[in-house]
């Protein structure tokens, strides 16, 4: 018997979220790679974050950054 608290499939939030150094791996792929990422509805939930990251240690593409879908396509972006 359901009890109102099912989700659909696809829909649950991720078990585990990424690290730091898989969104860094990701953005390194290019836009397309990571856009193609983001708008997976099995990513739908996964909180993206660079925190703690400091950029200005590391060469920055800022045209690639600029090109990153940072929210998913559901959340009202």
């Amino acid at each position: 018997m359901a009890d109102g608290d099912e989700t659909a499939p696809g829909d649950e939030p991720p078990a585990e979220e990424p690290s730091k150094a898989f969104f860094l791996a990701l953005a390194a792929n290019g836009k397309d790679a990571w856009n193609a990422w983001r708008r997976d509805p099995i990513n739908k939930y996964v909180r993206v974050t660079f925190a703690g990251i400091d950029f200005s240690e590391r060469f920055v593409n800022a045209p690639l950054l600029a090109a990153l879908v940072f929210k998913s396509a559901g959340d009202g972006s």
